[in-house]
């Protein structure tokens, strides 16, 4: 499983198409400092998103934090976790605060914790659709 997040090109297959996803450019091979530039629609608007790989610990955990996009600060850690001789959980992690202040919590409350929420499902249901029900688990726990 790890090797699936280990190509970003794969992020677009487990992304919801209305998001636009495409990346716009890769710095360096997948490690540590390596950064993406990536191209998404929130809500139709479309935005440029820049990550930087802080983490990267090959089949056990990486770690994204965002240089520029569409919140105030992006956090997201992907752990990989084996749970006996054929199954891996995925935990993802995602600690995130919204932009624009007062506003931007209210927001959250509206519409970006749930938007997440079904980004997360839908990566959910590919790695499913991919592994097999038995083999791959996701647990998904964002907080604002």
């Amino acid at each position: 499983m790890f090797e699936l997040f280990s190509r970003p090109q794969n992020l677009g297959i487990m992304t919801p198409a209305n998001m636009g996803f495409a990346i716009m450019g890769i710095s360096v091979p997948m490690e540590e400092r390596a950064l993406i530039s990536y191209r998404i629609r929130i809500g139709g608007v479309p935005l440029r998103w820049k990550t930087r790989i802080d983490v990267w610990e090959p089949g056990q955990r990486c770690v994204d934090s965002q240089l520029r996009g569409p919140y105030h600060s992006w956090w997201h850690e992907h752990r990989f976790v084996p749970d006996g001789a054929s199954r891996t959980i995925m935990e993802d992690r995602v600690l995130y605060t919204p932009p624009f202040g007062n506003l931007g919590r209210l927001a959250n409350g509206l519409f970006i914790k749930g938007a997440l929420r079904t980004i997360f499902a839908f990566r959910s249901d590919a790695i499913r659709v991919r592994f097999g029900e038995s083999t791959a688990i996701e647990r998904v726990r964002i907080a604002s």
